[in-house]
């Protein structure tokens, strides 16, 4: 028996009535009820720009299937971005357009909005009379991990499903509407939204920017998990060591080389947690070509991937780096733990030399320099405090800071010194940022202008292409000045040998 009093039917009457052709982008739409009934949902729609262009996407395709109706417009993306509420976005939008009969299934849950009518509760009983109809507008939302209700196929009639990256829901119909179907790949949450919208979105949370701020670099823009750290105040590190289920190296590149093929079908079932560590952004129309994906490549997922595949152990750490140096999915993510590795060799116990060629010069000799043992960390710093001399021979690492072209550096000489730039990456060409070096280095220490050279060396990866490297100097950005003297970079570079 149909029951006009449902939860989500209450909610769907009440949105009709704030008149949702009006939405705005970043408005912040109030309600008595929570969004289609679910209380996990609240009472708040943030209606995000990505909900009105792909609003205007999904009625262009509408228009272009009118004649004859049919085929799946699927919307996917990273879980936890938002698809469910913007299937009670185009819900309310199409309900108050009130052109066509509306169905919406929620797992195995049933609800109907007919033209001119109220919405009504069906429970888990199918409304086969308007399934059957080409005039009907379903909408899908499968719910549920492993299992996922299926969305079927229907001999005529449009479909618009709201799933996360997976096949398993809609398969059968997407096999036999392919030709009359698209899919389309939901941004997750930039920066600035998440700050702009904070308060409805973590209410009952103490908010200042810099926690909001902290809390996305450390899980990215999946909103569910963010509601975890600045509401639930769960730790960041035990939310992402959760969902990171792969059980070795091995394991993590077959689902990698899954998400690359196959971005809308991340992962089995059985890795089904690990999609949400691959968020996904786009733009324009959101289709595949305008999509980008990245694994988390915060701190907190380096040292929990650290943990779950032991890769503080040389030899997996190599095995990791060496496995995905190259795979774009991942990255800085490699650059940081290639980064980490590097550190830890060049201050190893006993004497590391380090061996380097000029940049754009062929033909050259290979020099080594000595890098010190006497390690010191850099930490940011929040007052003015007394400025140091750079002390010979001794290692430097900007820890907390970012040093613009210096991962590591040191200098050697006295009255007139050398200044050694060591800059650690994976990627194949590296732009050079000393003029930002220098005004960050002059806020730490003084004397600046006993320094007569500065090498710049770029340590990479031996196992990736460095013909660039090789081949041309690479872009200097600013310059480093003593008084109306710019000193030259000389640049250099240093394959690192991955199987030492």
């Amino acid at each position: 028996v149909a029951d006009s009093e449902d939860d989500l039917c209450r909610w769907l009457e009440e949105a009709i009535g704030t008149t949702p052709r009006e939405w705005k982008v970043d408005q912040v739409v109030d309600f008595k009820n929570f969004i289609l009934g679910v209380t996990d949902m609240g009472d708040k729609l943030v209606v995000r720009d990505c909900y009105i262009k792909m609003k205007e996407e999904i009625a262009t395709w509408l228009k272009e299937m009118a004649k004859a109706p049919t085929g799946l417009f699927v919307v996917t993306g990273t879980p936890g971005t938002g698809k469910s509420v913007f299937l009670a976005f185009v819900a309310a939008y199409f309900a108050e357009e009130n052109k066509s009969a509306i169905v919406i299934q929620r797992g195995n849950r049933w609800w109907s909005r007919p033209v001119a009518g109220k919405t009504v509760s069906h429970g888990e009983t199918k409304p086969l009379g308007l399934l059957d109809s080409s005039e009907t507008l379903l909408l899908a939302d499968p719910i549920g991990g492993e299992n996922k209700a299926a969305v079927e196929y229907r001999a005529q009639g449009c479909t618009i499903v709201f799933t996360s990256p997976s096949h398993t829901s809609y398969h059968s119909a997407w096999s036999q509407l392919q030709r009359h179907s698209t899919k389309r790949f939901m941004p997750i949450w930039k920066a600035a939204e998440v700050w702009k919208h904070a308060a409805a979105l973590f209410e009952g949370a103490e908010l200042d920017r810099a926690n909001v701020e902290d809390a996305y670099a450390k899980v990215g823009g999946c909103v569910r998990w963010l509601q975890r750290v600045l509401v639930k105040k769960q730790e960041a590190k035990k939310i992402l060591a959760k969902y990171i289920t792969c059980s070795d190296v091995s394991h993590l590149s077959t689902i990698v080389k899954r998400a690359v093929s196959t971005p809308d079908n991340l992962v089995n079932p059985s890795d089904s947690r690990m999609s949400y560590m691959f968020q996904m952004d786009s733009e324009a129309d959101f289709t595949e070509d305008n999509m980008k994906m990245q694994f988390v490549d915060s701190e907190v997922a380096v040292d929990a991937l650290t943990e779950k595949l032991k890769l503080h152990e040389q030899e997996k750490r190599l095995e990791f780096i060496t496995t995905f140096v190259a795979e774009g999915l991942m990255g800085s993510l490699v650059g940081k733990f290639f980064e980490k590795h590097v550190k830890h060799k060049l201050t190893a116990d006993g004497e590391v030399q380090l061996r380097y060629t000029p940049i754009g010069n062929k033909g050259s000799k290979e020099q080594t320099v000595k890098i010190p043992s006497n390690f010191e960390e850099l930490k940011t710093r929040d007052k003015v405090v007394a400025k140091t001399g750079l002390i010979p021979d001794k290692l430097y690492n900007p820890s907390s800071e970012v040093f613009a072209a210096a991962d590591l550096f040191f200098v050697t000489g006295s009255s007139s010194q050398t200044l050694w730039l060591l800059q650690i990456t994976k990627a194949e060409t590296h732009d050079c940022k000393i003029g930002a070096l220098h005004a960050t280095m002059t806020r730490y220490f003084r004397d600046l202008n006993n320094i007569q050279c500065i090498k710049w060396i770029v340590v990479a990866p031996a196992c990736i292409n460095l013909s660039a490297y090789k081949r041309a100097p690479q872009v200097v950005h600013g310059a480093w000045t003593n008084g109306t003297k710019k000193l030259d970079v000389e640049q250099h570079v240093s394959p690192f040998d991955m199987k030492a």
